[in-house]
């Protein structure tokens, strides 16, 4: 059974979720851009902060559909929320795996400046190998996340009726085929590594 379609503004709120979890998963792959291929104590704990916060974000949108649960409630809202928690599954993976990278992270800190004896080496190895372990588990999970959230959006429909006034309204402002230029276009405002998107609630 083909499940129904979302209204365009719950398709808006996935859509935003799904982007909050890409700039999580974004953010990641940038602090791993360090000479060890890890992030330091002080950016995991910023990830694992706003990774918390996007995760709130995701199930506070059931909470607010709190009536869209019980009697009454139609397939379409019943849908929404299916979706939503479904999102949860991954999403809480992805938390527990980056919670564990960070745990090991502050076991290479507390060591740092500890001299090297075979048993601390075999430590500070293993340690190494579960934080890129679980930091590519986390990735996966932030992708499988945005994913689940992006396919159910899309079947609003609102992202290809976008598509094709935006190519009407090109056609209609430049009748001889031309474009505007990539000079003319607005930029997009930069966010640091350390600032990730936030939508506002």
């Amino acid at each position: 059974m083909t499940p129904p379609p979302p209204t365009a503004d719950d398709a808006r709120t996935m859509y935003l979720l799904a982007g909050e979890f890409a700039a999580a998963r974004r953010h990641l792959d940038q602090s791993r851009r360090t000479p060890g291929g890890l992030p330091t104590l002080a950016s995991a704990a910023y990830q694992l902060h706003y990774l918390g916060q996007v995760f709130s974000d995701l199930t506070g949108e059931v909470v607010l559909r709190g009536s869209h649960t019980g009697p009454g409630a139609t397939g379409q809202e019943r849908q929404t929320v299916a979706t939503l928690a479904a999102a949860a599954a991954p999403a809480a993976r992805a938390l527990e795996h980056f919670a564990e990278a960070y745990h090991q992270i502050g076991v290479l800190c507390l060591y740092a400046d500890t001299p090297d004896d075979p048993e601390l080496t075999d430590l500070r190895q293993r340690a190494v190998h579960v934080i890129s372990g679980r930091l590519d588990q986390a990735r996966t999970e932030l992708r499988e996340t945005s994913a689940v959230l992006t396919r159910a959006a899309d079947r609003s429909g609102i992202r290809s009726a976008r598509t094709t006034a935006a190519r009407t309204r090109s056609a209609l402002a430049h009748p001889s085929g031309a474009t505007a230029s990539s000079s003319d276009a607005p930029a997009r405002a930069p966010h640091g590594p350390d600032t990730p998107p936030r939508r506002s609630r």
